[in-house]
């Protein structure tokens, strides 16, 4: 699955297949991804059968609701955001010219009144 940034950005500037900033998106959301793989991983372990592997694993409960907290993050702030943060860093430029744009036609049509 290819993220919707990655797509846009490669659609706007009529690349094909893989060009441009794709292979960029993909390699720059790996961390984000692997961080909600590992504390997927851990939630199981850490808070579904928590009682049975505290012995073992010596997590208090401060470490498990910091487990619930980057669980939290890496499956819904990041998947979310992080795209979007790329999508303004790699379109910069046009980000640039939509906001100086905005901001010229906002303070035109405030000299007209």
């Amino acid at each position: 699955m290819v993220c919707p940034c990655c797509w846009h950005c490669s659609w706007r500037h009529g690349q094909k297949g893989c060009g441009g900033s794709m292979p960029a998106c993909a390699v720059g959301l790996l961390p984000f991804q692997a961080w909600g793989v590992c504390f997927a991983w851990l939630i199981p372990i850490a808070v579904q059968s928590g009682q049975f592997t505290r012995s073992t694993t010596y997590f208090t409960q401060w470490d498990v609701n910091l487990i619930g907290l980057g669980y939290q993050l890496g499956f819904l702030l990041l998947p979310t955001l992080v795209p979007m943060l790329m999508w303004l860093y790699l379109e910069r430029s046009f980000v640039i010219t939509v906001a100086v744009e905005g901001a010229m036609e906002g303070s035109v049509a405030q000299r007209s009144r």
